[in-house]
């Protein structure tokens, strides 16, 4: 992933990260660069890459790419028309680095839209009853 980031090879992209979808139920995935550019972007979003220049009109805030340098993960919810947006975010290093201890190498985030289909299906799911309340916060950064 360090090394793709670094150089994309979308053929190999397509290999071996395009099925995070279907592996992780996920509705999207987002790849940027340190530089905060989309790298590679997948999904009910659309199909991106760096040099493609819509891409660059960022769908997550620079302000949470800034939080998450220091963090190295994010888990958040976000608003949109077509339901709830259920993003988590991590920093990408080498495999080696386990903990993380060395510096971010880029940036990868799975998202999951929570549509009404989903709601539908989390309610099938329970046994209690579930609302969904809206409270207008901002992304935590």
């Amino acid at each position: 992933m360090v090394r793709f980031v670094k150089k994309p090879n979308y053929q190999w992209a397509e290999d071996n990260i395009a099925s995070f979808i279907s592996s992780y139920k996920v509705s999207s995935i987002f790849i940027y660069n340190l530089n905060k550019q989309i790298v590679y972007q997948k999904g009910i979003f659309g199909n991106k890459t760096i040099s493609d220049k819509a891409s660059n009109s960022i769908m997550i805030p620079q302000d949470v790419l800034s939080t998450l340098l220091k963090k190295r993960n994010i888990h958040y919810f976000l608003k949109i028309k077509e339901g709830i947006l259920e993003i988590s975010g991590n920093t990408i290093h080498p495999s080696f680095d386990t903990v993380p201890e060395n510096s971010p190498q880029g940036f990868l985030f799975l998202v999951k839209i929570w549509n009404n289909d989903y709601i539908k299906n989390l309610k099938s799911l329970q046994i209690q009853r579930s609302k969904f309340y809206h409270y207008p916060i901002k992304p935590p950064i």
